[in-house]
Order: C-alpha cells, then sequence, then structure tokens
C-alpha cells in the first residue's frame, strides 16, 4: 500500500494531438512534488519527490540499445536529462530557462516527420491485416450466417487499431503542415 501512494499515473491527451500540454502538465506535477518516472499505457507513472522546478521536452527518434547513451550525452551537453524512453519516444527534462531541445522550425518539422513516419509504417501494417483478415474470412466463411459474430471481430479487430493509428499519422501531418506555415 505504501508504494501506491508514492505513485500516480497521469494520463496523456495522446502526444501527436498534446503534446505540449502533456510537458506542460508534466511540469505542474513537478512543482507540486510528482515527478515524471515511466511511461505508461496512454499516460505516464509519476513518482511522489520534492517539488522541482522542470520542464520537459520529447524527442522522437529511433536509437539502437548500444548507442542509447551517446544519444543521451548529445542532450546532457545542451542541459537536458533523460527521464524515460519508449520505443522512439524519449523524454528529457531540464530547469526553467535551458534551451529549448528545437529551436527553429525545420528541426521541428524533422522531429514530426520521425514519429509520422514510424506511425505510417502501423498504418500501411495494419490495412494490410484488415485486408488480409477480410479476404481469409471470405473465403474460410463463405456463408457467414452462421458465424456472423465471430466474422464481424475478425474482420474489425485490425481496424480497431487501424483508426487511432491513421488518426495519429493525420495529428503528424497536420503539425508538419503548421510548421512549415
Amino acid at each position: 500500500m505504501g508504494k501506491q501512494k508514492n505513485r500516480r499515473y497521469m494520463s496523456s491527451g495522446g502526444l501527436a494531438f498534446s503534446e505540449e500540454k502533456d510537458m506542460k502538465k508534466l511540469s505542474k506535477m513537478a512543482e507540486k512534488g510528482w515527478i515524471l518516472h515511466s511511461f505508461a499505457p496512454m499516460g505516464y507513472t509519476l513518482r511522489k519527490s520534492n517539488p522541482r522546478h522542470l520542464i520537459y521536452s520529447l524527442d522522437y527518434q529511433y536509437v539502437p540499445k548500444e548507442e542509447l547513451e551517446d544519444y543521451y550525452d548529445v542532450f546532457r551537453a545542451g542541459g537536458w536529462q533523460p527521464v524515460c524512453s519508449e520505443g522512439n519516444m524519449h523524454i528529457f527534462s531540464a530547469a526553467p530557462g535551458t534551451r529549448p531541445i528545437y529551436t527553429d522550425r525545420s528541426t521541428v518539422v524533422e522531429k514530426y516527420k520521425q514519429a509520422k513516419g514510424l506511425i505510417g509504417k502501423a498504418v500501411v501494417f495494419l490495412f494490410a491485416v484488415t485486408i488480409i483478415l477480410y479476404a481469409a474470412t471470405a473465403v474460410f466463411f463463405p456463408d457467414s450466417t452462421a458465424d456472423h459474430e465471430v466474422v464481424f471481430w475478425i474482420r474489425m479487430l485490425p481496424v480497431i487499431f487501424l483508426f487511432p493509428a491513421l488518426l495519429t499519422w493525420l495529428a503528424y501531418q497536420v503539425r508538419i503542415g503548421r510548421q512549415k506555415g
């Protein structure tokens, strides 16, 4: 029970949709003594600590495990401390007033292109799985009246993941368009 009092979950608005809002909310939580610890499903895990004034920033990069420390060192040199990483997403913290990780539009565009490219691969994969499952159910269940519910869910399962992935891809596309202005 004591452990739970030292941990808290904070939901995310979805990094493609509300990255800046999430980072500001994490900063406000740090001022209350809840420091970002890790990514969690659809959010973050915070740990109780001394209140701190921190700003947070997100970077999207695929970094092989053996190169992770070198990658972190680049950010450390700019005053940013690695907080947590999950896949290609890395969150860093720094003292207020630290020079931002991204200082011009071209680097921000590259950041979102990285994220869009990775989610784009997921969209293509999920679309292919949707087509394959639709075709497979048509072959294996030609008269789907007996197993209508089963066929429906086999066909819908990848769509349940495809739709949010596609919206996320579109959100990054909009962000890129806004930055290019």
